[in-house]
């Protein structure tokens, strides 16, 4: 099988558990638009704390307590 899902791999009797599980493992409560915002103000703070600027980095990290 490795890496394709049960329908790909012609196994439907495993379709119905495999959809449980990843809807299981998968479920995020927050919108998908909360979470890419997110995702782009840790890349932000990311890049602050590579180029080693500290007051930036403090700035962009106010916002996440």
């Amino acid at each position: 099988m490795s890496g394709r899902c049960p329908r790909e791999a012609g196994l439907p009797s495993a379709l119905v558990m495999y959809e449980r599980v990843t809807k299981e493992l998968y479920f995020l409560p927050y919108p998908m638009s909360y979470l890419r915002r997110s995702n782009d103000e840790h890349k932000r703070i990311r890049a602050a704390l590579a180029t080693h600027d500290g007051a930036l980095t403090a700035r962009l990290s106010e916002g996440l307590r």
